[in-house]
């Protein structure tokens, strides 16, 4: 780090701490209030270098050599940067795939943040400065699984809320946790066989945690990763280490043995039969149920995806859009799907395919060449400079673990800032450190140098409208909406109403979350429910503006606006409100042809004007798409008793009820 600056250091340190970070309600959902951290401590940081720059001579020509060792590698992610940005113009919602939403937290500029992160990771450190990032990583997340522990056997009931299920941690869902402890476990492990200090200790208990926190998260794709990575670190590995070797081929035996036995036992033993947690893990491991879950239940959304991609194979949807893209291409005779209830994707659950719906298929390919250079630079690297075998092999083996976990899963905040931390240390140990040579200076320095008190103000001004307007204001709108959850009905909605009048990246978000809050709060609303339902309706329609291939949001506002038709007796504004919420129907069908929730409104619509014909034509067409629409045979029927045809209506409604309604 370079002598007299510790802001640097600093901020890597506190973008190492953020998978911790998960505090209501400015920092939660958890990847949102991470994301906002994240992108508020990396301007700093690029504040700061650009102005060292500009004003530092030393700094300037350090940078300069760092730069022309590894300027390849960084116009190689250059230009993954800038075929993502030139996909993002064909977005079919660019404003949401710049910015994304607290839903997902993710978009085109987390992902630009990204890529800085790793080249000022391989501009700024110094050799030294590594191993303090790696010791704070494990520090955290040795923290991060103590807390998943804490939730997975239910301790400390007084201080933490208990968790159900599989543990999260401070991350979003048991699939992060894993990839992002399935990232540090193999730096752990190369430290601890290296480290010949009471050091080593530390670095083989956060393996051992790092190990135990994948077990307990029950992700396939993660332990199908780690033991795939582990053969590749342990068996391949440059020290030797036979006895080491052999250990690990006899566990894989072991797993092999165990995982048949769950799978081809009828009944299990009593001890794990009876332990809720040890029968949830068994049945996760099982042949049968990965085939199902791996295999069935993705293959259906893949098969959908795919189609999608075959649409847009050049420049994608747009990131953040695979829920659009899902919604045109559903099927519902994908039965594993529609089983689930899992009929509305917006993440692939395959990386691959997330990629090229994201920013297309050349991005894809861009990408997978990017990390394969380094793969090979890695190895080259383990032969040129033996100081660095034993971190390159881990790297290589993260880069391995990784892509066969994001084979059945998907990225989130916290996996990408680690996965591009990793990516900046790959940098550092590909390329070999300049030395103290001296070039002959160039002019360049005294041209910036010149210009720096017109240039940085305006860069000031520029970064500090960014992080009020696109960090800071939605940190407390977002706030505001988290807080108001748990309130009385009265202050929730009160608060709702206020934040609809801010103009934020956030519009449709806030809308849709005041939908669902007018919603919970049906009882409180129900003396005054026109007015709200209005108020609702109107909040919807901006948000349709804001968010206009979001296929919910057109099934809301026909559901709201069929509220409004069946309470209005007027003959004429009932047929005016008709018409809208058919046309409201039309953009829902546009998006979504074949969903049963776009036909049930469609059927509500005709059933607040008593047209008992047209229920039936249109409830007909649903079960002709969709033979497990339960609505649409109650409706049928219920249409069918009130045009007088008992026997039809009567068997189209015991259906329903047989098939869950």
């Amino acid at each position: 780090m370079f002598k007299g600056n510790k802001l640097y250091l600093t901020g890597f340190f506190l973008i190492l701490f953020l998978p911790l970070l998960a505090v209501s309600p400015w920092f939660f959902p958890p990847e949102w209030g991470k994301a906002m951290a994240f992108r508020i401590i990396l301007s700093v940081i690029l504040s700061s270098f650009i102005w060292q720059l500009f004003s530092d001579r030393f700094f300037f020509e350090e940078i300069k050599k760092k730069y022309q060792v590894g300027k390849k590698t960084i116009w190689l992610l250059g230009s993954i940067l800038l075929l993502a940005v030139v996909a993002t113009f064909f977005s079919l919602d660019v404003n949401f795939s710049l910015w994304s939403s607290p839903h997902r937290s993710g978009g085109l500029v987390h992902f630009i943040f990204c890529i800085l992160l790793a080249i000022l990771l391989f501009l700024i450190p110094k050799d030294r400065d590594w191993s303090r990032f790696w010791d704070f990583a494990f520090i955290i997340g040795n923290i991060v699984v103590l807390f998943a522990f804490v939730q997975y056997f239910n301790l400390l009931p007084q201080i933490f809320v208990g968790y159900e299920g599989r543990p999260v941690s401070t991350l979003a869902n048991p699939i992060l946790l894993a990839i992002y402890l399935l990232l540090l476990i193999f730096p752990a492990a190369a430290l601890a066989i290296k480290e010949s200090s009471k050091k080593k200790y530390f670095y083989w208990v956060s393996t051992a945690l790092f190990l135990l926190g994948i077990f307990i998260s029950g992700s396939r794709a993660a332990y199908l990763g780690l033991a795939v990575a582990g053969a590749y670190f342990f068996l391949l590995h440059p020290k030797k280490m036979k006895r080491a070797k052999i250990a690990i081929l006899s566990v894989l035996m072991v797993i092999t043995v165990g995982v048949l036995f769950v799978s081809l036992t009828p009944k299990l033993p009593g001890f794990i039969e009876s332990n809720p947690r040890l029968s949830l893990l068994a049945k996760r491991v099982s042949l049968d149920s990965i085939f199902q879950a791996l295999g069935n239940t993705r293959f259906s959304g893949w098969k959908t995806f795919s189609k999608a991609v075959q649409e847009k194979p050049i420049f994608g949807w747009g990131t953040e859009n695979q829920a659009i893209a899902f919604d045109k291409y559903y099927d519902p005779n994908l039965n594993y799907l529609v089983r689930l209830g899992a009929n509305w994707w917006d993440r692939a659950h395959n990386l691959f395919l997330d990629l090229s719906l994201s920013y297309g298929i050349p991005f894809l390919l861009l990408y997978l060449f990017f990390f394969g250079y380094l793969f090979f630079k890695l190895q080259r690297t383990k032969t040129e400079q033996p100081g660095k075998t034993t971190a390159a092999h881990a790297v290589q083996s993260i880069f391995i673990a990784y892509f066969i976990a994001l084979f059945f899963g998907f990225d989130s905040v916290t996996t990408y800032l680690t996965l591009f931390f990793i990516i900046g240390y790959a940098l550092y140990l590909i390329h070999k450190d300049p030395g103290q040579q001296h070039d002959k200076q160039s002019d360049l320095f005294y041209s910036l140098a010149k210009k720096k008190y017109v240039v940085m103000p305006i860069f000031g001004l520029a970064m500090a409208f960014f992080l009020w307007q696109y960090a800071l204001v939605p940190l407390s709108v977002n706030s505001q909406i988290t807080s108001a959850e748990d309130v009385a009905c009265k202050q929730k909605l009160a608060t709702m109403g206020s934040l609809l009048d801010q103009d934020t990246f956030l519009n449709s978000y806030v809308r849709l979350k005041y939908v669902e809050y007018v919603k919970s709060c049906a009882e409180y609303i129900s003396d005054n429910e026109i007015e709200y339902i209005k108020k609702t309706i109107q909040a919807l329609k901006e948000g349709s503006v804001e968010q206009s291939q979001y296929t919910r949001t057109w099934i809301l506002l026909a559901d709201f606006n069929n509220t409004l038709l069946a309470a209005t007796q007027d003959p004429a504004e009932k047929e005016a409100l008709k018409q809208e919420s058919l046309s409201f129907v039309a953009e829902a069908k546009k998006l979504s042809p074949y969903r049963h929730e776009v036909f049930t409104a469609e059927i509500k619509t005709y059933f607040a004007m008593l047209d008992f014909q047209n229920m039936i034509r249109v409830s007909e067409e649903c079960v002709a798409v969709d033979k497990n629409a339960a609505g649409c045979y109650w409706y049928l029927g219920l249409a069918q008793l009130m045009t007088e045809d008992q026997v039809a209506g009567k068997s189209n409604i015991q259906l329903a009820e047989q098939k869950g309604y």
